[in-house]
């Protein structure tokens, strides 16, 4: 197939730009995550098959045929994240109620912004601006748990009745108001990140075979001057499914994908061939 006027269809995986000729691209759309069959006894980067337009395609991960981390072990790698702020958060507060139950004096930070989990949510910016959004309503509850930190510690040691009145009013106030809003929070953001997190795929047109591969984003279209393996410096070393390198309008570096090796992979491992 030949080229069409040079123009190519930029698209990012992870941190990295890659493009491929738009003479090969038929479609563009999002995995249907309900309708994806898994092939058994597959290849790692096999993602499984789905139904297009009247056609079986093989789907492909360029994650997995690149060496990184699936998509799916994205999600799993976000929610292990919050999990263990959760952790965070109740290890410091079952420490704070344990404190003010044996009288001793709570060491650990009053400070919001010196906890872990306050350190943590200072500090965490996700590119999706939802998660951003559903994390802010973290930051009242949290705070108000450690003014009833530093409250506490005040009155810690104390054995008058009304001291001790206060103090029971404040682990109550947190078991059944505060901490039950921030894990509901936490909890909120992973099934936030789990119903936002969509994985994309390109449909390549071709006549031997129905495939298309996984990218994470797509960013645009546009001319690129391409150097390929064949017309590189010795020196030049191209990864595995890299035909050549590119610079973009922003003198960004772009790796080009090699489609004939994609649709080698599969044919190779025996997709289903259907009329294009």
């Amino acid at each position: 197939m030949g080229r069409s006027l040079d123009l190519w269809l930029k698209f990012k995986i992870k941190d990295n730009l890659y493009a491929v000729d738009c003479a090969y691209v038929k479609y563009i759309g999002v995995v249907p995550r309900e309708d994806l069959t898994e092939i058994v006894d597959s290849s790692d980067y096999v993602r499984g098959i789905i139904k297009f337009s009247g056609e079986i395609v093989t789907l492909l991960s360029l994650r997995s045929i690149f060496g990184l981390e699936s998509f799916s072990r994205r999600a799993e790698v976000f929610e292990e994240v919050i999990e263990e702020r959760k952790n965070d958060y109740m290890k410091w507060v079952n420490t704070l109620i344990n404190c003010i139950n044996s009288g001793e004096s709570f060491k650990l930070p009053t400070n919001p912004h010196k906890c872990d989990f306050g350190v943590w949510y200072d500090n965490y910016k996700a590119v999706n601006c939802s998660i951003n959004f559903q994390l802010q309503k973290l930051d009242t509850p949290h705070k108000e748990v450690h003014s009833l930190a530093k409250e506490a510690n005040s009155l810690i040691g104390s054995s008058d009745s009304e001291s001790k009145k206060q103090l029971s009013e404040i682990v109550d106030i947190i078991n059944t108001e505060y901490t039950p809003e921030i894990i509901k929070c936490l909890e909120d953001t992973q099934r936030v990140y789990r119903d936002t997190l969509k994985e994309m795929f390109i449909s390549i047109r071709e006549k031997s075979v129905s495939v298309a591969f996984t990218i994470d984003e797509v960013i645009g279209t546009e001319k690129l001057d391409i150097i390929y393996k064949s017309d590189a410096d010795e020196s030049m070393e191209f990864p595995e499914f890299i035909e050549g390198t590119a610079r973009d309008k922003n003198d960004s570096l772009v790796m080009i994908v090699d489609i004939m090796r994609i649709i080698f992979e599969a044919e190779k491992i025996g997709s289903v061939k259907t009329k294009i």
